[in-house]
């Protein structure tokens, strides 16, 4: 019984790999996952959202996307997925603090004289929000691309780019920050009075503050729900404890497995994260030893065998 679990966990994640014979059919048919069309929707609807948990530095995410006229939510997805909110992180790619600030190239750009000051919470916050207003104002609002190039570079994107164009590498970043954008949104409540509306021209960051803000006309009956929900209370966001469970290159595969655990056992925590190397893995997330205990056992239960020995890093 425990091997066809184990075969059945297998076939669900590889399974889209065999839709099409031959190698070529199966890459294609992994790229076919829209995340322009996601990503807009995410632009069209739910950027007021108000998340439902309190994370790390909050204060400085909302005043930086305030000053830039970026969701919430979009910077927080960022933070989530780049460092998990850590400050003192750094890649192997010369990458530095929660927003993951590349030196000395972007850092020099955005105006930092040194790595120290990428350590700086608030000020990495800052810089990561106006490089991403940046590629947004340079991509016509497209957040799609423009969160791919935050990761790959608006050099090796051109500017009318389509979505399915997008080098592989590109179009999993993107894919990896949406499903952090998912986990931001879990439980989120309608936010303020106001709904961001990215701007297509190309020289919003250089306006005054009331000319680069275009916000999207709520009425009275919203405003009433944003001071009711506005009460709700929030939980604190904990990163947790993580040991890898299985490396994934792929957005697809990830999200076929991730889906799996969560709908068959919710109690066990899973997410997926980047190593400081660039290596994506899913990873079991707990508090407590007693907690971590558990998670192991259900997932062997449920076919899948952990080496409880590996760290993730």
């Amino acid at each position: 019984m425990r091997c066809m679990t184990c075969i059945a966990v297998i076939i669900l994640v590889f399974g889209p790999m065999f839709l099409h014979s031959g190698a070529h059919g199966a890459r294609m048919k992994i790229q076919k996952l829209d995340y322009g069309a996601t990503w807009k929707a995410y632009l069209d609807n739910d950027t007021n959202l108000e998340p439902s948990k309190v994370y790390p530095y909050e204060h400085c995410f909302r005043q930086a996307a305030q000053k830039y006229d970026v969701p919430l939510t979009l910077l927080l997805a960022l933070a989530r997925g780049e460092s998990d909110f850590n400050p003192r992180a750094k890649s192997s790619a010369s990458c530095y603090g929660i927003m993951q600030i590349q030196w000395p190239g972007t850092a020099g750009d955005l105006g930092f004289n040194s790595i120290k000051e990428l350590y700086d919470p608030c000020k990495n916050i800052m810089a990561g929000a106006r490089y991403i207003k940046k590629m947004l104002n340079r991509y016509n609002g497209d957040a799609h691309l423009a969160v791919a190039a935050y990761n790959y570079g608006p050099g090796r994107i051109s500017k009318g780019a389509l979505a399915s164009a997008i080098p592989q590498g590109a179009n999993w970043y993107s894919g990896y920050v949406y499903h952090h954008l998912q986990q931001v949104l879990k439980g989120a409540i309608p936010g303020g009075a106001e709904n961001f509306r990215i701007a297509s021209a190309s020289n919003t960051e250089n306006r005054s503050k009331k000319e680069a803000r275009i916000p999207k006309k709520t009425s009275k009956k919203a405003e009433t729900k944003f001071k009711k929900t506005a009460k709700t209370k929030r939980t604190k966001y904990k990163p947790g404890n993580k040991i890898p469970v299985i490396l994934f290159h792929n957005p697809l595969l990830a999200r076929n497995f991730f889906n799996f655990f969560e709908e068959n056992a919710p109690e066990v925590r899973l997410d997926w994260f980047r190593t400081t190397l660039g290596e994506t893995y899913i990873v079991l997330l707990f508090d407590t030893q007693r907690e971590k205990r558990s998670s192991i056992e259900r997932m062997k239960k449920l076919g899948y065998y952990l080496d409880v020995n590996q760290t993730f890093q």
